[in-house]
């Protein structure tokens, strides 16, 4: 029987094992995930101070597949005391708030770090300076995995005569930089589209220099750190709470420690769980904060929780960074009103573009990003993904290989990622209706644009048959009117062409604008030609109408008929056809008659109504009221018939 044996183990230690939880399993994924680390804490070192961001990255080969990285931001720094446990000790961190950030465990730049020291052994280097600190300390340490403590190696400082604040970072490490150059350039170029207030340079190792420059100084608001909800916490969480409050009563304890929770909304749920409001939280015992904990996700008159601990990137922000990294014809963005799941707010916004420099594929392009975090892996897993299978995209004009464009952000206090990689996130219910209603919304917009650039290239159709066959028509009518002058019809394919070229200009002012805008001028191209009509000159519209009307009368009076055409008495006397073609010509001859004399009407009215009878017998009896409808005309044109005594 073999001896068992029992030992603890350091958090550096746990994910020295197991580093693949981290995203570092192989090296082109490591290098990939340190370099995107990196990056994140630098822009969330410059967004907390307010700060606009200016990063740098560049990444040298040391040979045997050993890159050097150096990460440079002008960010708020790191104090002195905590510079050693901020880059020597895993799971220490500013992350650990309720509040919106892009690092969620505090994790992932120990763990770049980390895995430089285990593929290298070489140190790392940090250079800090705090805001409106008078020093810059340049310090080089490692971390010792075992006991999970900073191991300084070399600590200096110097005077900052010029002012300067932030953190350059430098260390080495083991990758693969030839199979993740494509996912750590898109990655560069989609943290410069979501963070379009953001000046970042990137230098490879092939001395290739990538450089993004921000299109719009604007920071979006800094995010507050609030309470937790009574719906999202958990009996750990309470007690916790309990053990370091100061409150002697349960409803200044409710009110102080949860997240929107007043005196009223207080007193009724502790009413409805049986605690007196006096109760002391410090007296409470484990059965009755399991039972509280228990009440507090099924009680429902909790206020939502409030969205001021998020900071959404917003529709401005986030159409610029569209505008400047893909340069579409359309862009639609929309930000979803505030939701939450668990107890956690989020808040979900969504943009579409079409054409520009979207690149064109069989299915919809889409793009990832939760707290401003790009997320390239595991897309066919993700919420967004499954929601863009879902919608039925015929409906709204777009078919497969059109130039479209989906970007998808998610901001939360606690993103539901499936691993500790953050490259994919859960369905939940609640998110993916927020996702879906945002998709749609703008997917309404852009159909709106393809109908009115469809409504655009038909008009542009239509003047094109104009002015290939509106000579030859011209030519020939007024050859058959025997003018010897055509009338001026350049003027009006001119107009038209200019017309069109005005429409296709304002475009992009017309997606930009208001629903009812869009509607009203998507109108426009179809009453074009009515326009150039009142534009053209009077004499010209004169000898056009002229020349129609002589050819539409040589038309109707060209070859003759058998039958003679009716006048205008006759097409108002006549109510309905007849059935047979007889009484037709009794009632053309009874018309011609007035011109003779008076009497010969008095003589043929008794022939008709014999004829009208006879046909009559033959006829069933349904028929005999039509019949009939031939003497009623003639007995309201007696009238006239009398007019002449």
């Amino acid at each position: 029987m073999s001896k068992v044996s029992y030992k603890a183990i350091s958090a550096a230690d746990f994910f020295y094992r197991n580093r693949d939880i981290a995203g570092f399993d192989n090296p082109t994924r490591a290098i990939y995930t340190a370099v995107r680390e990196l990056v994140e804490n630098s822009l969330d070192a410059c967004e907390d101070g307010g700060i606009l961001p200016e990063i740098k990255v560049i990444m040298k080969n040391e040979g045997d597949n050993v890159y050097q990285i150096t990460v440079e931001d002008n960010g708020i720094g790191v104090p002195r005391d905590n510079i050693q446990s901020c880059f020597g000790r895993i799971l220490y961190g500013s992350k650990y708030t309720h509040r919106q950030a892009r690092g969620r465990f505090g994790l992932g730049g120990k763990m770049a770090f980390l895995y430089g020291q285990i593929t290298t052994h070489k140190p790392l280097h940090i250079i800090s300076s705090a805001v409106d600190s008078e020093w810059v300390y340049d310090v080089k340490l490692r971390i010792d995995i075992q006991t999970n403590q900073p191991e300084l190696i070399e600590w200096n400082r110097r005077k900052n005569g010029s002012g300067w604040h932030g953190t350059i970072i430098e260390f080495s490490l083991e990758g693969d930089w030839p199979r993740a150059r494509k996912q750590i350039v898109e990655y560069i170029r989609e943290t410069a589209l979501i963070t379009p207030y953001a000046t970042i340079l990137f230098v490879d190792p092939d001395g290739v220099l990538y450089y993004f420059t921000r299109s719009i100084k604007k920071l979006p608001p800094p995010p507050t750190e609030v309470q937790p909800h009574p719906v999202g916490v958990d009996v750990e969480r309470v007690t916790r709470i309990i053990g370091e409050t100061k409150t002697r009563d349960m409803v200044t304890f409710m009110r102080t420690h949860f997240h929107r929770v007043g005196p009223k909304t207080a007193q009724k749920f502790l009413k409805s769980v049986g605690i007196p409001e006096n109760t002391d939280p410090k007296s409470l015992t484990a059965t009755q904060i399991v039972e509280l904990v228990r009440k507090m996700k099924t009680f429902g008159e909790f206020l939502p929780p409030d969205a001021k601990c998020l900071s959404p990137l917003g529709e401005e922000l986030l159409k610029s960074g569209i505008e400047k990294e893909l340069k579409p014809d359309f862009v639609a963005v929309t930000q979803r009103p505030p939701s939450s799941y668990g107890g956690h707010p989020f808040i979900v916004e969504v943009g579409i573009a079409y054409g520009g420099e979207v690149p064109r594929k069989e299915n919809i392009v889409l793009y990832r990003y939760a707290n401003r975090i790009p997320l390239l892996y595991d897309e066919y897993k993700d919420v967004s993904a499954k929601v863009i299978r879902s919608i039925p995209w015929s409906r709204y004009k777009i078919k497969p290989g059109m130039p479209i464009a989906v970007f998808v952000h998610i901001v939360s206090t606690k993103l539901p990622f499936k691993t500790a990689g953050k490259e994919f996130i859960a369905d939940r219910p609640e998110i993916e209706v927020e996702i879906r209603r945002g998709i749609m919304e703008c997917a309404r917009q852009l159909m709106r644009y393809l109908q009115r650039k469809e409504r655009i290239a038909r008009e542009k159709q239509r003047i094109n048959i104009y002015e290939k066959y509106l000579p030859l028509i011209v030519r020939d009518i007024a050859a058959l009117a025997e003018q010897r002058e055509i009338p001026d019809y350049g003027k009006l394919i001119e107009k038209s062409k200019i017309l069109i070229k005005e429409a296709e200009k304002t475009e992009k002012e017309e997606a930009e604008a208001e629903e009812e805008e869009i509607l009203a001028e998507a109108e426009a191209p179809e009453v074009a030609m009515d326009q150039l009509v009142e534009n053209t000159s009077e004499e010209d519209v004169q000898k056009i109408e002229e020349i129609l009307a002589e050819r539409k009368t040589a038309a109707i009076e060209g070859p003759a008929t058998e039958e003679p055409i009716p006048t205008e008495t006759e097409m108002e006397t006549e109510e309905e056809p007849l059935t047979t073609t007889k009484p037709k010509k009794e009632t053309t001859k009874t018309a011609k008659k007035p011109k003779t004399t008076t009497k010969t009407p008095k003589r043929k009215t008794p022939k008709t109504k014999k004829k009208s009878k006879k046909k009559a017998k033959k006829t069933k009896s349904p028929r005999r009221t039509e019949q009939k409808k031939p003497t009623e005309t003639q007995e309201n044109n007696k009238p006239p018939l009398k007019s002449p005594k």
